[in-house]
């Protein structure tokens, strides 16, 4: 059977109490003012593009982390996906576009 005891760095996964004492504030966040937040919506699956964010801990200080660009315009990117963060309190973060850079991701070939 497989074991995934130690697959996020816990013996099991945090009940919400334990997650809260997780959370740590995003110091470079960067969130449009509702007027633009309101326009933006979710891109199409297919135009999701896949980018490292850079998120700077109120802690545990920079770090970058793959994630989606979902939502953007000029001066804020919406960033989610960022596979299990429990520093993170919400599903995704905005930021400047300064501190988002595309991933390559390998292309697979179909003749092997």
């Amino acid at each position: 059977m497989f074991d995934n005891a130690d697959m996020y760095g816990f013996d099991r996964f945090p009940s919400p109490i334990e997650r809260a004492a997780l959370y740590q504030r995003v110091l470079n966040e960067h969130f449009p003012p509702p007027a633009i937040a309101r326009r933006l919506r979710d891109v199409p699956f297919d135009r999701r593009i896949a980018v490292w964010v850079r998120i700077v801990w109120s802690s545990d200080g920079e770090e970058w982390l793959a994630g989606e660009a979902w939502r953007w315009d000029r001066r804020h990117v919406f960033v989610t996906q960022l596979g299990i963060e429990v520093r993170l309190q919400l599903s995704g973060v905005w930021v400047a576009p300064e501190d988002v850079r595309r991933r390559v991701i390998p292309q697979v070939s179909e003749s092997g």
